[in-house]
């Protein structure tokens, strides 16, 4: 019944990203609802295969990742624009830093790192094609929560075909 359920969770993870890239595509917004279901379904992920205290830890370095990122965003806007610069909301959307929670629960520290550079190199490379082929259609702004989602399916499928 586990790997059922395992199995079963996976499908509609995959879903749900799915709908936050489309979301975060057509209206540079993600629902809440949709974020929730995330995060509750990587929770259940996690739980089923370890420990609530390792989850615990695991969440707990990635959540001191974010903030760490938010921190060195937030020194070196103030830094370049010369006066304190708070980058969620001008420079980051609160969308993008709530979606971050579900890969931070999903993945261990490691692995977290590995796709927030990943995915980070893969919504710029995206957008940078994007907005060259289609110029008038694409937003200037990065739909970061999307491509991030995008690319996280790419992961999950790339674990389950690797075994």
């Amino acid at each position: 019944m586990k790997d059922w359920l395992y199995g079963g969770m996976e499908l509609v993870l995959v879903v749900l990203l799915f709908i936050t890239f489309w979301q975060d595509i057509r209206t540079r917004s993600v629902s809440v609802w949709v974020l929730a279901g995330l995060l509750a379904g990587v929770l259940t992920l996690r739980l089923l295969t370890m420990a609530v205290s390792r989850v615990g830890l695991e969440t707990g370095i990635n959540a001191a990742i974010v903030g760490i990122e938010l921190l060195a965003m937030t020194l070196y806007l103030s830094a370049k624009y010369q006066i304190f610069t708070q980058p969620i909301g001008k420079f980051l959307g609160l969308g993008d830093v709530i979606f971050w929670a579900v890969p931070a629960v999903f993945f261990s520290p490691i692995s977290f790192l590995w796709f927030l550079g990943g995915s980070g190199i893969f919504a710029l490379l995206t957008h940078t094609v994007l907005r060259l082929a289609l110029p008038n259609r694409y937003p200037a702004t990065i739909p970061l929560a999307g491509l991030q989602a995008l690319w996280m399916i790419a992961v999950m499928v790339g674990y389950r075909l690797n075994g």
